[in-house]
């Protein structure tokens, strides 16, 4: 079975990329024992440490410090690629892993599990719970928290409720195809994208569906709510972005990009700004759709576009130069500062919190580029602090 990485090696090749991309659907919805994930490593944040999953390793970094705090890894060498979800104030990081083959013992089959660590107490950290069997899909998509329930997705069409204390099924709902992004939640409804070209509205109790819409192309970036609660932002590889009516799915406005819209896009001062993956970033008005402006990154953006404070942040990255780019621009669409980053990303990134910090992450096993964080001063675009995997290993 192929690494994962081969599907963003393609995004420079288009018809290519295509292809594949329903490739990947067919592989990841496969319980091959053979080595499917470890090239795309995933990253959360909390104002003073990251926490970041790559291949078998789930590492916690103090920042502050400019230590690795501890190290995890999962039985049997299990791989991870959904970003860790943290929850401070109950010292918990909650993760998800990519599956591993049952044995004849346990019926066969893809065994996934989840599970919950205590977070600072010790390296490696006690586990808290483990829960096996949570679904027989793989989980590549974020965990989204909503008081005792964690919503997620899977590889073999289904979008899940667990517990937050035991990780027990609550419920499960069926899509048509794999589901690569977290679930968002307002009230008591969930929402969320799927490969299917559908974005799905469900009953956060049970569930059940209350609306779906179709999208132009596969939905592999997260579903956004607008600040007012009232529409629901989805882009696709449709090349355009839609806003929604949050309580009943209608349209409200469509506005295009250039390329396919991979990664989630964020609202700030009434504006929706999003991004493609020929390096475009669009600004519209979040309210009409009406366009504000447009500018351009020097790589290819495939993560989601964020904010720190009034200041916007787009992360792209190259796989064929393995160069990479953070760059800023204010809500008027005027460019801050860019910033080489040490490799190539292809991942979202991720704001530390009111620390004016943010980090991000990149690792490639097929091009031997070892994981590694960038700290970046959102003020300047200067890096504070730059940690890899191979130098820490080395050093011990």
């Amino acid at each position: 079975m192929k690494n994962i990485s081969f599907l963003k090696n393609s995004i420079l090749n288009k018809p290519f990329f295509t292809i594949m991309l329903f490739g990947m659907v067919i592989l990841l919805s496969a319980c091959s024992g053979a080595r499917q994930a470890g090239s795309w490593p995933s990253v959360s944040a909390t104002d003073s440490h990251v926490y970041v999953t790559f291949s078998t390793d789930v590492v916690s970094l103090d920042v502050d410090n400019q230590e690795e705090a501890w190290r995890f890894a999962g039985e049997g060498r299990v791989e991870f690629y959904s970003p860790p979800l943290v929850v401070p104030e109950e010292e918990t990081v909650y993760l998800a892993d990519f599956g591993r083959n049952g044995s004849l013992l346990t019926g066969g089959g893809l065994i996934v599990s989840m599970y919950a660590l205590e977070d600072g107490t010790t390296n490696p950290p006690n586990t808290r719970w483990v829960k096996e069997d949570v679904t027989d899909g793989r989980i590549v998509a974020g965990l989204h928290l909503d008081e005792d329930v964690i919503f997620t997705g899977s590889s073999n069409n289904r979008i899940i409720a667990v517990s937050r204390s035991t990780g027990e099924l609550i419920w499960e709902a069926t899509t048509e195809n794999a589901i690569w992004s977290a679930p968002a939640k307002l009230g008591d409804t969930v929402y969320v994208t799927s490969i299917d070209r559908n974005i799905y509205a469900l009953d956060a109790a049970d569930g059940s569906e209350k609306w779906t819409h179709t999208l132009n192309g596969a939905g592999a970036g997260s579903a956004v709510l607008s600040a007012d609660g009232e529409r629901v932002y989805a882009g696709s590889f449709g090349n355009e972005i839609i806003a929604l009516s949050a309580a009943d799915g209608s349209d409200i406005w469509k506005a295009q990009a250039s390329d396919w819209v991979w990664g989630a896009p964020v609202e700030v001062d009434g504006i929706l700004v999003y991004g493609d993956i020929s390096g475009n970033v669009f600004a519209v008005d979040a309210a009409t759709g009406s366009s504000l402006w447009q500018a351009s990154v020097n790589e290819s953006i495939v993560g989601d576009i964020v904010v720190d404070g009034d200041t916007i942040l787009v992360a792209s990255g190259n796989v064929e130069t393995q160069v990479g780019h953070i760059t800023a621009f204010s809500t008027a669409g005027d460019e801050l500062w860019d910033t080489k980053t040490t490799a190539h990303i292809q991942t979202s990134p991720v704001v530390m919190g009111d620390s004016n910090r943010a980090v991000l992450v990149y690792g490639d096993i097929d091009n031997d580029i070892a994981l590694g964080v960038d700290v970046v001063d959102t003020s300047d675009g200067s890096i504070i602090w730059t940690w890899t995997l191979a130098e820490a290993e080395a050093a011990q």
